[in-house]
């Protein structure tokens, strides 16, 4: 139950948040019900891997989340950025990339650059970060 104040009046709200898995072959949802940072993890996940996972606004072509060191020591390069469909009816996708560096390859927050609505280059960010067989 969540309180407010506007208009003069106090309102209480409950929101109907119902949790959603996503797959590939699922059909789309609004974007109001992934407004919120998803909780990323499938049966296979192994606690010790060290993933970089972004999400990109495949509409927009813009980065809309990015870590690095996932799960094990997770760092988040990019915060978590909902996508902003204002076309009624026309899904905007997003994309869930997960990428597996390879042995021996670091990374360090101040290696991935860019601004957040700048259109976001996935093969030069795959080639810049050895990422292309990962």
């Amino acid at each position: 139950m969540r309180n407010y104040r506007a208009c003069d009046h106090n309102f209480e709200v409950e929101p109907d948040v119902e949790e959603i898995d996503g797959h590939p072959e699922m059909e789309p949802i609004d974007p109001y019900f992934i407004r919120n940072p998803p909780d990323i993890s499938w049966p296979e996940l192994n606690h010790n891997d060290s993933l970089i996972i972004a999400m990109v606004d495949i509409g927009f072509g813009t980065l809309k989340f990015l870590s690095i060191d996932y799960p094990r020591d997770t760092k988040v390069i990019r915060k978590y950025h909902p996508v902003e469909n204002f076309r009624r009816g026309m899904p905007t996708p997003m994309a869930l990339l997960v990428f597996r560096p390879l042995p021996g390859m670091t990374y360090s927050a101040k290696n991935f650059k860019g601004h957040p609505d700048e259109p976001f280059d996935l093969p030069k960010f795959m080639i810049k970060h050895g990422l292309e067989s990962g």
